[in-house]
């Protein structure tokens, strides 16, 4: 539908998200190849600060990075879209 609006595709990289909601609360946990695992927490600043005590978080590392800015951290790269992705049915 996006490619006959006349979008075309950029860039592309597959993930696995397993996602878990308490409330308003989304917690969606990023599974990548050659990363580790990435936890983003949406919510209400008060919530998140909760769920980071509750779950014992306070002690890692914690970013409001984009995907872009996470790659480049790990130092991976967002795949250009090819030819055969534009036949992925969802």
């Amino acid at each position: 539908m996006l490619k006959t609006m006349g979008l075309e595709n950029k860039r592309y990289k597959e993930k696995i998200r397993v996602t878990y909601e308490s409330g308003k609360t989304k917690f969606d946990i990023d599974f990548y190849d050659d990363m580790p695992p990435v936890l983003e927490i949406e919510g209400e600043q008060t919530e998140i600060a909760h769920w980071i005590r509750k779950l014992r978080l306070h002690n890692h590392k914690q970013v409001t990075w984009g995907t872009k800015k996470l790659f480049k951290h790990y130092g991976q790269k967002v795949q250009k879209m090819s030819e055969g992705v534009d036949k992925i049915e969802l």
